[in-house]
């Protein structure tokens, strides 16, 4: 039997349609057949062999007697193609722990320097706090000594400080003159006194002259008190006593 040429010849299995023959084999390229257009082959001309049906599998064209084999090809392609994506979920797996594991060691360092910075923290605010209190208890010593100056009452150098005997008993007399002093018990004033007919203008200048008489009786007991010597205790008593009475007459 005679090849036929190469040509567009109408599809037997779809009517309305050509297909192209190469000259030995049906190609799939076709269109839609146009009568006035088609060539058709003349009685006497070999007839192209009819396409043989087929199957599609996977975008590709399969004949029936090969369907077994391409059956085994897909086959062995499928399970190439799940090993493939099996140890690619593998290593996407390995890969997602890996950086798992990573994120949660940074988390804890970070959690580790949050501790330590809180820490550190804490210590600077009670250190602080500690400092605060202690310039707090300093601003109220020196407010309570200056408070004390208004009455001349002064921390000298005292000649018992030298001994570890009388050290203790002398600042234990200090504590008690100046308790008295900011208990306002230092000095006995009257409380009925009134000026330009005001009670509180009296109260008023009942305060301000005691605080002038203590302050001079203290200057005088200073002053005894660093010019006394060996032997004139009784001199310096005397002294502070007719200080007082004088204050007192004055006052």
């Amino acid at each position: 039997m005679t090849t036929p040429p190469a040509n567009w010849y109408p599809d037997p299995h779809v009517p309305g349609q050509v297909r192209y023959w190469d000259g030995a084999h049906w190609t799939e390229h076709v269109a839609q057949a146009q009568p006035p257009a088609a060539v058709y082959p003349q009685a006497n001309e070999p007839q192209p062999p009819a396409p043989q049906q087929t199957q599609s599998a996977g975008g590709r064209k399969i004949g029936l007697f090969n369907a077994r084999g391409a059956a085994k090809d897909l086959a062995a392609e499928n399970a190439q193609l799940r090993a493939t994506l099996e140890a690619a979920g593998a290593l996407a797996l390995a890969e997602i722990q890996q950086q798992t594991a990573a994120a949660q060691a940074q988390l804890t360092s970070l959690g580790e320097q949050i501790n330590q910075t809180q820490q550190q923290h804490a210590a600077q605010v009670a250190a602080a706090r500690a400092e605060f209190g202690a310039l707090q208890q300093q601003a109220l010593d020196v407010r309570h000594a200056i408070n004390l100056q208004e009455f001349g009452l002064y921390d000298f150098e005292h000649p018992a400080e030298a001994s570890a005997t009388l050290s203790a008993e002398l600042a234990r007399v200090r504590a008690q003159i100046k308790a008295t002093v900011s208990d306002k018990r230092a000095v006995t004033a009257t409380s009925n006194f009134t000026f330009d007919g005001s009670a509180a203008k009296g109260r008023k200048f009942v305060e301000s002259m005691s605080r002038t008489m203590l302050s001079a009786y203290n200057a005088e007991a200073e002053n005894a008190i660093k010019a006394v010597r060996a032997g004139g205790l009784t001199t310096a008593q005397q002294r502070l006593t007719r200080v007082v009475e004088r204050v007192a007459s004055n006052g």
